[in-house]
C-alpha cells in the first residue's frame, strides 16, 4: 500500500467521529501487510478478569483467610474460662461483620477495566515474595509452639495412695 492509499484511508477514517487515532493506524497498517487469514473468534463464557487465581479473585481468599483465624480464634477460646469463653461471640460476629462489609461494598466493578498501555514492573518481587513466605513460617512455627507450650500442658493426675514399704520380705 502507497503512502498515498495510507493518506486517504486516514481522510476517510477522521471523517467518521466514532474512531480512535490507534484504530485508524490499525486499519492503515493492517491494509498495509496485506490480507491475512481470518481466524474464528472463540466465545468464552467467563470474562477474564486481571489478578485472578484460578478464575477467583483476592476477595475470596482474604474471606478464607478470615474464617480460618475466626474458626482457630473460636477453638483456642472455647478453652479459657470465665469471661474469656464469651468472647468466643465477639469474635464471630466481628467475623460477620466483616464479611458483611466487604461481600456489599466491593472496590471493584465486576466487568474489567479496559487495559492501559502502561505497565508497570514489579522488580522486587522475588524478594517480597521471599520475605513473606519466611514470614508466613516463622509465623506457623511460633503458633505451633503457642500451642504447645501453653494451650496443650500436661494435667498429671495425682496418686490416690502413697507406695507403701513392703516390711516382710
Amino acid at each position: 500500500m502507497s503512502d498515498r492509499e495510507i493518506h486517504c484511508l486516514c481522510k476517510l477514517a477522521k471523517g467518521q467521529n466514532n474512531l480512535s487515532l490507534s484504530q485508524i493506524c490499525d486499519a492503515a497498517l493492517k491494509g498495509a501487510r496485506g490480507p491475512t487469514r481470518r481466524r474464528k473468534k472463540q466465545r468464552s463464557l467467563t470474562v477474564k478478569m486481571p489478578g485472578t487465581i484460578l478464575g477467583v479473585g483476592p476477595g475470596v481468599f482474604i474471606l478464607a483467610l478470615l474464617w480460618v483465624l475466626t474458626l482457630l480464634l473460636c477453638v483456642l477460646l472455647s478453652r479459657a474460662s470465665g469471661l474469656a469463653r464469651f468472647s468466643v461471640i465477639v469474635v464471630f460476629l466481628a467475623a460477620v461483620i466483616i464479611t458483611l462489609v466487604l461481600l456489599l461494598f466491593p472496590r471493584a466493578s465486576e466487568l474489567p477495566a479496559p487495559a492501559a498501555e502502561i505497565k508497570i514492573v514489579d522488580t522486587f518481587f522475588i524478594g517480597r515474595f521471599v520475605l513473606l513466605s519466611l514470614l508466613c513460617v516463622v509465623f506457623v512455627g511460633c503458633l505451633f509452639m503457642v500451642l504447645v507450650h501453653y494451650v496443650l500442658q500436661p494435667v498429671y493426675a495425682k496418686p490416690l495412695r502413697t507406695p507403701s514399704v513392703c516390711k516382710g520380705v
